[in-house]
């Protein structure tokens, strides 16, 4: 993922997801506050104001893009608990293992 991190900084003012979404700085841009392993991106969508953003959940390099209307809080319970109601993510439900990343 460090990898990653590094090309979202480095192209974040020219990266357009799916032609849908862009990255922060940009007005309404996606903002990640999130990692699921190597599986999966978690971020804002920052078109709104902040008590208001909404998740988007995507696969790495964001091939697979999913608008979730809740926020940082009930997506991860929703993903933990096998609720999102989206098929391609029910691998995750299960006890969570949490790991402390570092470098970015």
């Amino acid at each position: 993922m460090n990898e990653f991190c590094r090309e979202i900084e480095e192209t974040k003012d020219s990266l357009e997801v799916n032609g849908t979404y862009r990255m922060r700085p940009t007005q309404g841009g996606l903002l990640p506050w999130g990692f699921v392993g190597e599986d999966l991106v978690l971020c804002w969508e920052t078109a709104s104001p902040p008590e208001q953003w909404n998740s988007v959940i995507a696969t790495p390099y964001f091939d697979d893009v999913w608008s979730y209307p809740k926020g940082m809080l009930a997506t991860l319970i929703d993903l933990i608990s096998g609720s999102t109601g989206i098929d391609s993510l029910s691998f995750i439900a299960g006890e969570p293992n949490f790991v402390k990343r570092t470098g970015y």
